[in-house]
């Protein structure tokens, strides 16, 4: 089960978690991984893995800002 409010736009090969939850007008990169319970409220980058209820980019690069 997977919440989009609204219209959104998902590129090729990306995932998404059970109970990801997807804010309107947004574009989730290609293969981009939303894991689950996410809140996801900007877009994101191609190739990310994001994780968390304000869905971060998880990585090593603390300069990262929430998505």
């Amino acid at each position: 089960h997977v919440v989009v409010s609204g219209h959104c736009t998902v590129e090729q090969n990306s995932f998404l978690g059970v109970n990801a939850t997807i804010s309107d007008g947004l574009t989730l990169g290609e293969q981009c991984i939303i894991g689950a319970g996410a809140t996801v409220v900007s877009d994101t980058k191609p190739d990310g893995v994001y994780i968390g209820q304000k869905a971060r980019l998880n990585a090593n690069d603390s300069s990262e800002s929430t998505i």
